[in-house]
């Protein structure tokens, strides 16, 4: 696994104390993870596949793609998170929801904000 943790800090194009960061783990946790000398708790997995959307099953054997695949509200929420890094989780979720608005939603959204405009 040592490698395929490191392999994707790389393809991140990150280094360990960004990696380790976004776990809140320490570079020096991170570093032994790669070197072989500490394996990742199921926590830890857990963590790196919702943090970076990785496959579990390529991360643990090595078997299918790197990352798991996304939908399209998945790469809105991503977006978000990235713009919002340090953004309120109430915020957050309201561009979330807004987000996931369909076409039906936004007219009777639309609808309302004209009448009450009237």
């Amino acid at each position: 696994m040592k490698e395929r943790i490191k392999k994707l800090r790389k393809t991140l194009d990150l280094n360990q104390t960004e990696f380790a960061e976004k776990l809140n783990i320490t570079q020096a946790h991170e570093s032994s993870m790669e070197k072989g000398k500490r394996e990742p708790t199921d926590r830890t997995i857990s963590d790196i596949c919702r943090e970076f959307n990785v496959n579990e099953e390529w991360l643990r054997s090595g078997t299918g793609d790197m990352f798991k695949e996304m939908t399209e509200q998945d790469i809105i929420k991503q977006k978000i998170d990235n713009q919002l890094k340090d953004g309120d989780e109430f915020t957050k979720n309201v561009l979330y929801q807004i987000a996931s608005l369909t076409p039906e939603e936004w007219k009777a959204i639309e609808e309302f904000i004209y009448k009450i405009k009237k």
